[in-house]
């Protein structure tokens, strides 16, 4: 546990629930919290790191009038944060959740306890319901905030697409530092991924001064290793599937120039990915000169056309063979995401997977692979997830004892089936009381 803000106590105190997890979402809020004088002069802010260190907190906040409590969490975590709203609701104390399934359900969040519900993108609505809050007096013309009133639910609608270069994508105030953020959304409607869901189709791009910013905030306090966020790393201020290597160029020399060799750049690697249909020779010659991740991660998802066309992935697996060879030619390890056991996902599909994959360790790739997750806000939430025959998963088993294969495919094999069923069982639940008023 932590906080900041304490030199002296204030009547409302903001707690943040700090899950590894979660810390990007928060440290987008926290960008634009720092930037609201209001807030740091009204609230005293406490993050927690663990579920222990959420029950040991009552004691430091004891004094608070307004004790807030907030949530972001993924669909796979769903579970634990029920647990802990169950909990918190025997306290007196305002809970406020985000995230992909709040997003998709804020009526039924709104129904198991929680105040309030952020809806979307958060960086411009957030500091407004915190302010509303403390004033004990919440505009009903807020984007993007749903909460109950005398049992009606007031939303006035979603929010609208941030303006992302208004934030810095870290907190020099709080000292929270990560990924760096560069491009938001993607044009792309994969069926089984949240992004475009919850931040819709406009790509947004971060300026190179606001990128810079946070990188010299970063060197100051001590963090020379800079790793970048995007959907697809090849994307930023591309038009089409052409990637824009000038300004990535620009973007990677004058990274370099402020951390030095000291520092180290990773882009097109983890938390990152790159789409193989923008993949091409001169790109990774660019990467070559100035990252130092040994591997580029490419998301090809399957080996079946007939899926990758059924999924809307907008490329080939011939693209994904392709984007593989000229990485391994160009010096970097070739790591390729694959997903087994989507909805409609054939045994056909998944034989063609297996000859793709078979194909991709002969041109020395190795493969990540994952079991599909039914994630809130997809069209897939209520799908259930395909099981793997034993002659597949036999061959993956080989594979991954000669280290060709690796990932958490067996933990999101039982995570999936368990996670379809409590999509099913958490949707029924909630509904079958009477209903809110709309």
């Amino acid at each position: 546990m932590s906080c900041r803000n304490l030199s002296k106590i204030k009547s409302s105190c903001l707690i943040f629930y700090y899950l590894k997890e979660n810390r990007n979402s928060f440290r987008f809020l926290l960008g634009s919290i720092e930037k609201n004088k209001f807030l740091l002069k009204n609230y005293d802010f406490f993050f927690v790191y663990s579920p222990k260190d959420l029950k040991n907190i009552f004691s430091t906040i004891t004094s608070y009038k307004r004790k807030i409590f907030c949530f972001s969490f993924f669909s796979t975590q769903i579970e634990d944060v029920l647990k802990i709203s169950t909990y918190l609701r025997r306290k007196e104390v305002t809970k406020i959740v985000g995230g992909a399934f709040a997003t998709s359900h804020y009526e039924i969040f709104l129904k198991m306890g929680f105040d309030y519900v952020s809806v979307g993108e958060a960086e411009d609505s957030f500091p407004l319901l915190l302010e509303g809050i403390i004033k004990e007096r919440i505009p009903s013309n807020i984007e993007g905030v749903a909460y109950l009133k005398k049992d009606r639910i007031f939303f006035k609608s979603r929010s609208k697409s941030v303006e992302i270069n208004n934030y810095l994508p870290i907190s020099r105030y709080f000292k929270k530092i990560g990924p760096i953020e560069i491009t938001r959304g993607c044009p792309y409607q994969c069926k089984f991924c949240s992004t475009p869901f919850i931040f819709d189709k406009k790509v947004r791009h971060r300026h190179l001064d606001n990128i810079l910013q946070a990188v010299r905030i970063m060197k100051k306090l001590g963090f020379s290793d800079v790793r970048f966020l995007s959907p697809n790393a090849f994307s930023y201020f591309s038009s089409g599937k052409t990637p824009n290597l000038e300004m990535i160029e620009k973007l990677l020399k004058k990274t370099r120039e402020i951390v030095t060799s000291k520092g180290k750049i990773f882009f097109g690697s983890f938390p990152s990915e790159i789409r193989p249909d923008f993949i091409n020779r001169e790109g990774i010659r660019l990467l070559k000169k100035f990252v130092n991740n040994d591997n580029i991660i490419i998301g090809a998802q399957s080996g079946s056309n007939r899926l990758l066309k059924s999924l809307y992935r907008g490329h080939a697996k011939e693209d994904v063979i392709e984007a593989t060879r000229i990485t391994t030619q160009g010096g970097f390890k070739a790591y390729i995401d694959i997903i087994l056991g989507f909805p409609d996902e054939t045994y056909e599909d998944r034989k063609e997977t297996i000859k793709f994959i078979e194909e991709l360790i002969k041109l020395k790739a190795k493969i990540h692979l994952h079991y599909f997750l039914p994630l809130s806000g997809t069209p897939f939430f209520l799908k259930k997830p395909s099981f793997l025959e034993k002659e597949i998963k036999k061959k993956i088993e080989e594979w991954e004892g000669r280290g060709k294969i690796f990932g958490q495919w067996r933990k999101q094999l039982i995570l999936s089936q368990k996670l379809s069923i409590f999509n099913e069982n958490f949707l029924k639940k909630v509904t079958k009381d009477k209903k809110l008023p709309p």
